[in-house]
């Protein structure tokens, strides 16, 4: 489990769940960036590559740090206060698709960025908190990336996200 739990400032063991004000004028072009570029067959699902750094999805990337940066969270032992996106990825998911239970560890944050959610959306599931989070368009969710999560089986065709992992970066 890692570091992670061990923040002083804010128990960061729930989940964050927040409506990013600029969806509206931004998820239409995620949305079609997603289908064009999400071409690798992940577990469950089609996504981009996994450094996925674009101008677009750093919108959202930065956002989420700062964000994170406002919750003032004093970092664990050996790290600095300051954050780095380390993965930053789109999701498609077609009827059927979904994710196994996973954790994003040895990661501090991860997070996700409802672009598309057409009816039938599945939602995200967090295995240890039993919490079930509907998707919503413009909707992030932000959570310890120890915290184990899936996604069942979508019940529609166009559900898109973006996910990223997030680290104090270390002294050395």
């Amino acid at each position: 489990m890692g570091s992670a739990r061990n923040y002083r400032n804010v128990n960061m063991s729930k989940i964050i769940i927040h409506k990013c004000l600029f969806a509206e004028e931004i998820n239409s072009i995620l949305h079609k960036i997603i289908l064009e570029k999400s071409v690798n067959e992940d577990a469950g699902a089609l996504m981009t590559s996994w450094k996925f750094f674009t101008d677009e999805f750093m919108i959202v990337g930065n956002y989420v740090l700062n964000f994170i940066q406002d919750l003032n969270i004093s970092p664990p032992p050996g790290k600095t206060s300051k954050l780095k996106i380390v993965d930053l990825w789109g999701q498609l998911y077609r009827f059927g698709d979904y994710q196994i239970s996973h954790q994003h560890h040895p990661n501090d944050f991860s997070f996700v960025y409802y672009v598309n959610t057409p009816e039938g959306s599945s939602p995200l599931y967090f295995d240890d908190t039993k919490q079930t989070i509907f998707p919503e368009a413009g909707k992030m969710v932000l959570f310890e990336s120890w915290i184990r999560h899936s996604v069942p089986k979508n019940q529609c065709e166009g559900r898109s996200v973006i996910a990223g992992n997030i680290i104090f970066e270390s002294i050395n």
